[in-house]
């Protein structure tokens, strides 16, 4: 089951505000019936949603003459969301509850990113700063924790590209996000369920967008 939900931007306008609320909605979809597994994403695969972002490589020259002189799209998620959507981790490890925003900032890569940027070099321990904020200072370099398998994440036609991943509970940088819910039991039955949880939080996030992910795979 996915389905978008959007914090109010006057009332969630700090990153703590957004990474706590996350944190509690995460813990309370794990009491629902049925629920093997949950996470969250921004953009949701197979929605034709991109986003685009630069980075520097820790001890490699920039002669471009740009700020973030190499290119990515970047990707949102929660903690489980690999097991999730039933993406493998190829080397190193996932996000885990530890990775938070006082903590070491980290983030994982896809097979396609460490073919280009990283050939013939093991890319774990490597640092980069993607041009990502949710608050304002200075971008801190992230050591690649991990490597991701390729899957065609945009559209079903559109081949693997470069693309990072940051952890949302690290860095809590939109208040908009969609629910990916893995359940054993009919996944529209939960919607409900979910509902009630979120009024129970906040009766103004609005949730919007409830699909069954099969549907963003017929319509790609």
């Amino acid at each position: 089951l996915t389905m978008r939900i959007g914090l109010p931007d006057s009332v969630y306008s700090k990153a703590e505000q957004i990474a706590d609320f996350y944190q509690r909605l995460m813990l309370n979809l794990a009491s629902l019936p049925g629920v093997t597994s949950y996470s969250g994403v921004t953009p949701l695969p197979f929605t034709n949603s991109v986003i685009g972002v630069g980075f520097n490589i820790e001890g490699r020259p920039n002669n471009s003459g740009v700020d973030f002189p190499f290119e990515s799209s970047v990707v949102l998620v929660g903690t489980d969301y690999f097991q999730t959507m039933g993406l493998n981790i190829k080397q190193g490890r996932n996000f885990e509850a530890r990775d938070l925003r006082t903590s070491q900032p980290v983030v994982i890569v896809n097979e396609s990113l460490v073919k280009q940027y990283f050939p013939n070099e093991n890319p774990l321990g490597k640092r980069i700063n993607p041009s990502i904020r949710a608050e304002s200072g200075p971008l801190p370099m992230r050591e690649i924790i991990g490597v991701v398998a390729d899957y065609r994440s945009r559209n079903l036609q559109r081949p693997p590209a470069p693309e990072l991943y940051l952890h949302i509970p690290q860095l809590p940088a939109t208040t908009n996000i969609s629910l990916v819910i893995k359940t054993q039991t009919d996944a529209q039955s939960l919607t409900n369920l979910v509902r009630q949880e979120i009024a129970k939080m906040d009766r103004n996030v609005s949730v919007s967008q409830i699909k069954v992910f099969d549907e963003y795979i017929y319509e790609s």
